[in-house]
């Protein structure tokens, strides 16, 4: 009977497999026996993140957050803005990492910390982080929000140009995401508003550094005696009550001498 197993030693062969764990194969997730409490490799996700999109509100801190699961776990985040790797500390921008016990499963918390809101916050923030398994990553979207003050301002309320000249006369305008819903430029308080385009007058909205303000021009094409008067900006919405602020343009003869046509 060389070369044969007996029934006893077949028997030894089989008990002796069938009561170790699975073992991994080179380049496959390890399995465990069910009765142990070590954690299994698997691939890294995303358990949890700050939603998107969101908003930075003026004076107010703000934390974003992404949870990690998965085996192992990473041993650092990455923070960018706009693509943008975030140096710990850079403007009073910093994160911390630690790890938690979340529905049965160790996840790695990682928090960015957000100085006081202000609009250069605005943008994508995307953490992202790696094991040995993968990389993943998960973007948030910051959106400033706007505080108006609904009232029309201007940088000077007295404006001389000559006769036969051009004249640009501009009110700066708040804006957010609701109001103004209509904005206009009158001459002398008449109820109708002046022309948007034309010979004359030529009215535009033009973007400035702040996505809360814009600037809201008339221009008017040779000044005449007729056009000494009070211009208004008005800036109307449903939702709060109607403002308006105020340019005197004087006509004259000579801005050098300053004087003035004759009416």
């Amino acid at each position: 009977m060389d070369g044969v197993m007996n029934q006893h030693q077949l028997c030894l062969v089989k008990c002796v497999l069938f009561s170790l764990p699975l073992l991994m194969i080179q380049g496959a997730p390890t399995l465990i026996d069910r009765g142990s409490h070590e954690p299994q490799t698997g691939s890294l996700e995303i358990k949890w993140g700050t939603s998107s999109p969101n908003k930075i509100f003026e004076g107010k801190l703000m934390n974003l957050g992404c949870h990690f699961s998965g085996w192992p776990l990473p041993h650092e985040v990455h923070w960018y803005k706009d693509g943008e790797l975030i140096t710990n500390g850079t403007e009073g921008i910093y994160h911390s990492e630690d790890e938690k016990e979340q529905n049965g499963e160790t996840t790695l918390r990682s928090t960015l910390h957000l100085p006081s809101g202000h609009e250069e916050q605005e943008g994508f923030y995307n953490c992202s982080a790696s094991n040995s398994i993968r990389s993943t990553s998960y973007e948030i979207q910051m959106i400033y929000q706007c505080i108006s003050k609904k009232i029309p301002t201007v940088t000077s309320s007295e404006i001389a140009a000559n006769i036969s000249s051009n004249v640009t006369l501009s009110c700066r305008i708040d804006y957010d995401d609701y109001c103004p819903q209509e904005l206009l430029w009158k001459f002398n308080d008449k109820p109708e508003p002046l022309p948007e385009s034309g010979k004359k007058y030529n009215v535009e909205l033009k973007d400035t550094n702040t996505k809360c303000q814009k600037e809201f021009i008339l221009s008017i094409f040779d000044v005449t005696e007729s056009d000494n008067g009070t211009y208004s900006c008005h800036w109307l919405c449903d939702y709060e009550n109607a403002t308006r602020a105020a340019i005197d343009l004087k006509v004259v003869d000579d801005l050098q001498t300053g004087v003035r046509g004759r009416f």
